[in-house]
């Protein structure tokens, strides 16, 4: 799988009723995915935290965290992409046909979802997939404890549905920190 990318997949806000859900499509190349993992190791344990999740840096201190890990993120090696909707959403619906059109990039090798996803959703998918002439086995179910670059996705998630949401000065420094690293800012696909 050399020159192909694994995407890393992560959504914020897709069960609010108002403002905006964001799903961010993180790239990597497969040859390194071992050297961003161990980084994003060593930049949590650089601030003293395990596992980045955002939602739990929610207080004064924690935006502050927030901020930190971003800064440290951006400065790593991979692309990425996003969609914005607005909510409500199908959630399913909509992370089917991104799912489908990601997969047909021919230097995607696999996808990872956060594992949060139900694996209900991956039997839905099946049909769609088959007559899209795209292979379910592409796609993996990760768990963000164990993939490091899933928490990069998160954090990124977050910030482009904030930025969106309710421009913050603390979130648009975030923001512009990564724009050097997004691919494009794509359109929602077709159902």
């Amino acid at each position: 799988m050399d020159n192909k990318y694994v995407v890393y997949i992560d959504e914020s806000g897709i069960h609010k009723g108002i403002d905006h859900s964001s799903f961010v499509f993180v790239y990597v190349e497969f040859t390194k995915i071992d050297s961003i993992n161990s980084k994003v190791l060593e930049i949590e344990s650089d601030l003293g935290i395990e596992n980045f999740h955002w939602s739990d840096y929610s207080t004064k201190f924690g935006w502050k965290i927030r901020s930190k890990f971003v800064k440290l993120i951006s400065k790593l090696d991979f692309t990425f992409k996003y969609v914005i909707l607005n909510n409500p959403i199908n959630t399913k619906l909509e992370l089917n046909n991104v799912l489908i059109n990601i997969s047909k990039e021919n230097f995607v090798g696999k996808i990872c979802i956060d594992g949060k996803q139900v694996k209900q959703f991956e039997r839905k998918m099946k049909k769609s997939f088959r007559d899209s002439g795209v292979s379910i086995k592409m796609i993996k179910h990760v768990d963000d404890k164990d993939e490091p670059i899933i928490r990069i996705a998160d954090a990124i998630a977050n910030v482009v549905r904030i930025h969106n949401d309710k421009p913050q000065k603390i979130v648009n420094n975030m923001y512009d920190s990564l724009l050097k690293k997004c691919n494009t800012k794509t359109k929602p696909p077709a159902p």
